[in-house]
């Protein structure tokens, strides 16, 4: 398959289908906006939602796949999560991130990390990988 040619690109909410990430539940639901795959980009956008009381498996950023049991392995990749509805907390091995609207948290490679949706309404947020999963 051959790379995509690089050009501005408009991408609708609605042209993407909701998805799943791997190990995690249904309930976790993704929008991969932009992605290497269609744009060629070296950095993914998506949206994702969250159910009230629904948290994720554990994810691993860590260099080397040193995941541990019902982990999923990203492969060292940076992360950023922007809350656009909702309460969220984001749980690593350094303790607890809680977040809400217009609050914004950079995870650099190298953790083990989950979310959680610890209000009472639907979690609404944009995230962003480097360099993408796909």
């Amino acid at each position: 398959m051959s790379k995509p040619e690089a050009k501005p690109a408009k991408i609708h909410y609605d042209a993407v289908p909701w998805g799943v990430v791997e190990g995690s539940s249904e309930r976790l639901r993704i929008r991969r906006l932009i992605t290497r795959g269609r744009q060629g980009s070296e950095l993914m956008l998506g949206v994702a939602s969250l159910d009230p009381g629904v948290e994720t498996g554990w994810w691993s950023s860590m260099p080397e796949d040193e995941a541990r049991p019902g982990e999923y392995w990203m492969g060292p990749v940076e992360e950023t999560y922007y809350c656009i509805r909702g309460q969220l907390t984001l749980s690593s091995d350094e303790g607890d991130i809680e977040f809400g609207p217009d609050d914004a948290v950079y995870l650099a490679p190298g953790w083990h990390y989950k979310l959680k949706n610890t209000g009472d309404e639907v979690a609404f947020f944009v995230y962003n990988l480097y360099p993408p999963s796909e």
